[in-house]
């Protein structure tokens, strides 16, 4: 059977906690009528978000680091490679750049990333 890969997982970071994502009672961009909120989003759980991952078929998720102007819920890489040495064979780090930044600042953030994920 292939495996299912999600490429936009918004897993509960401490960076995105405090989103309207992971507010209880709030909505947010993905809130859609047909689409409801799920458990673990309410619950902040990463445990459940596994079980979900499982229910749903899904063997694999790409977490995206982000750099978003404040109260959008930014992802610094640091926090993005721990999550991911916690659950390995699960998910998967987009790291998040700031395009506004000098190239060399850019293949800086980059580059560093790269070498966090790989001890």
């Amino acid at each position: 059977m292939p495996m299912i890969v999600n490429t936009r997982l918004r897993p509960p970071l401490p960076s995105l906690l405090e989103a309207p994502l992971f507010r209880k009672g709030a909505k947010s961009s993905t809130s859609h009528a047909d689409f409801p909120r799920a458990p673990s989003a309410d619950q902040r759980s990463p445990d459940l978000l596994l079980r979900e991952m499982d229910e749903a078929g899904i063997g694999l998720d790409v977490v995206m680091g982000r750099r978003s102007p404040d109260g959008l819920g930014s992802v610094p890489n640091t926090e993005l490679a721990k999550w991911i040495s916690r659950y390995p064979t699960r998910f998967v780090a987009w790291a998040g750049i700031d395009v506004t930044q000098p190239i060399e600042q850019i293949l800086t953030e980059i580059t560093q990333f790269i070498a966090r994920r790989s001890r």
